[in-house]
């Protein structure tokens, strides 16, 4: 979780609790969902970092992000971080 924190706030220039940064694009927080799914048949869900879900699943699995409307079949161990939707900055200046 880290690393993929990490990523988030230094791509996307927001701060550790997904505000944007000063000069960021965006003017909204940043929310976003993490999807484990290990070699040992667990899954584990994290919103904004913190454990929200955990349960045991099969090959092939039906994910379905709420949020996104991504769907696809997992076959293998997969990570999937989906992002809300935020409003930029309209009077951001390049």
């Amino acid at each position: 979780m880290i690393a993929i924190e990490y990523q988030l706030t230094r791509l996307l220039s927001v701060d550790g609790g997904g505000n944007p940064v000063p000069r960021s694009y965006w003017s909204d927080a940043l929310y976003y969902m993490v999807y484990f799914y290990d070699d040992l048949l667990e899954r584990k869900e994290y919103t904004d970092g913190n454990l929200t879900g955990s349960d045991f699943f099969s090959y092939p699995y039906s994910h379905n992000d709420e949020w996104t409307g991504y769907n696809t079949i997992i076959t293998c161990p997969t990570v999937i971080v989906a992002i809300n939707k935020v409003w930029g900055n309209s009077d951001w200046i390049f």
